[in-house]
């Protein structure tokens, strides 16, 4: 059976010292519970990363494959199911992945050429796996290195992703301004409720002065830790 495309952004559930079972997200390390079914990790990769993860694959999207006698059964009993289940552990279920690799390699070598092309506009599209991940590392770039909002939007840095690849569309200043702000909440009620959730904190003060305004500050910084990390 095919495996559900949200594992793909998550870890494999683990047992806390507490006995719940949880699961971690691979683009920020947040930890969701797990009951078994995929619900709260397709909400928190629409909420906190904006991506957008298809339950199953679209009807009508039909791909050539090629297939041996053998496994001709089991390979149309997995391509009329998507089911939520975790990625197994066992050597039956790692052969069935391999051989699922396989046959989705396959698939993409004997793709034609109007395939892969509607594929990758579907994926830049506005809400589409790659192109939320693009956005989201731009914001990571711009708010990394320091950089002025209107970075998109010059001519060099226009040029050089359109060489990177053209399908990607570049949000403007004020798009770029506005999911920089709904970041930063996300972030800041994240961190917050990982102060409210710490049972000890300490404080540190420090004073500097502006380089050029020539005015002092005094810098509190609080520190706490997370479980056992």
């Amino acid at each position: 059976m095919a495996q559900s495309k949200v594992w793909n952004h998550f870890s494999k559930p683990f047992k806390t010292a507490d006995g719940d079972t949880k699961v971690k997200c691979k683009m920020c390390n947040e930890t969701l519970s797990y009951r078994s079914t995929t619900t709260n990790m397709r909400k928190h990769a629409k909420g906190e990363h904006k991506l957008v993860i298809p339950s199953q694959a679209p009807r009508g999207c039909k791909k050539r494959r090629t297939f041996s006698t053998a496994s001709a059964a089991s390979s149309k009993e997995s391509d009329n199911s998507d089911i939520d289940s975790p990625p197994a552990s066992t050597n039956t279920q790692n052969d069935t992945n391999a051989l699922a690799r396989s046959e989705s390699a396959s698939a993409s070598f004997h793709a034609g050429p109007l395939d892969r092309c509607v594929n990758n506009i579907n994926a830049f599209a506005s809400g589409g796996q790659r192109d939320s991940e693009c956005v989201n590392a731009l914001m990571c770039m711009i708010a990394a290195d320091n950089m002025p909002l209107r970075t998109p939007e010059k001519r060099g840095f226009k040029k050089f992703v359109k060489t990177l690849q053209p399908a990607f569309k570049i949000p403007c200043e004020s798009v770029l301004t506005r999911l920089l702000e709904e970041k930063y909440e996300v972030l800041r009620e994240r961190i917050s409720r990982w102060i409210d959730e710490a049972q000890h904190q300490s404080l540190t003060c420090d004073i500097w002065t502006h380089k050029y305004a020539m005015k002092s500050y005094l810098g509190v910084t609080g520190h706490f830790r997370r479980g056992l990390r």
